[in-house]
């Protein structure tokens, strides 16, 4: 396959809700108005190159599993979960950079680096997703694109000192009762590897499929390759 095929990028800063649906759904991911559509990813941990599997969730197929459940239940005492418009705050900014001291290698420099500089604005509708505790102290955020019948999740950041609430796991999963509460067909999760990789948790989910760079969504379970590996502990969440 010729490199430009496996790797393409493109700015869009204004997308209808229905452009952005069939954007997302052909493998393409964006950051902002940045999009790009890679098939394959280095990974200098193992120093080779792999495949790139973009997945969703299909919202008609999808039930929740027993861990996700117990932690919705778990924290909703003692979580206040909000969905509100994305305003980059001096606290909101302090979170983040403790947050990314647990990264070795690909540290993102400011959460520009994933919103773009209109965050909310371009290239479509997005909101954040935060949770409060008891305390109403602001622990964890995360953000998400909108479209017409899907939405797709951008990034997420937390506090580490409240890591044992699996406060990454957590915005993912109500992002997902967000779509389901408008109606929404898909939940666009991003790229994962081919291999097992720290993107695992994103192959954990009922109703999961994966994008085969074909033109075509498959179910994970019963029409997964070979030679994509699923997660080596499926029971196990994300921080």
């Amino acid at each position: 396959m010729p490199q430009s095929e496996l790797f393409l990028s493109a700015t869009c800063p204004q997308c209808s809700p229905e452009d952005i649906d069939l954007i997302w759904a052909d493998g393409w991911r964006n950051f902002g108005a940045n999009f790009f559509r890679n098939q394959i990813d280095f990974l200098s941990a193992s120093e080779k190159w792999v495949r790139i599997v973009p997945l969703r969730i299909n919202l008609e197929k999808f039930t929740w599993k027993k861990h996700q459940r117990k932690i919705l239940k778990q924290w909703a005492e003692k979580t206040e979960v909000r969905y509100q418009n994305i305003e980059i705050t001096a606290e909101l900014n302090t979170m983040f950079e403790k947050h990314i001291k647990r990264f070795a290698s690909n540290v993102p420099d400011a959460l520009s680096d994933f919103l773009g500089e209109k965050p909310g604005e371009e290239p479509c509708a997005a909101l954040e997703c935060v949770l409060y505790d008891e305390n109403k102290k602001r622990y964890a955020t995360s953000f998400f694109g909108i479209g017409k019948e899907s939405i797709s999740s951008i990034y997420a950041t937390f506090d580490t000192d409240f890591a044992n609430r699996s406060p990454g796991l957590h915005t993912l999963l109500e992002e997902i009762r967000y779509a389901q509460a408008h109606e929404k067909r898909y939940v666009y999760l991003g790229y994962a590897h081919d291999v097992a990789s720290h993107y695992d948790y994103k192959k954990n989910f009922n109703g999961l499929e994966f994008y085969d760079w074909q033109g075509k969504w498959a179910d994970w379970e019963t029409e997964l390759p070979t030679k994509f590996a699923k997660a080596q502990n499926p029971d196990k969440v994300k921080n």
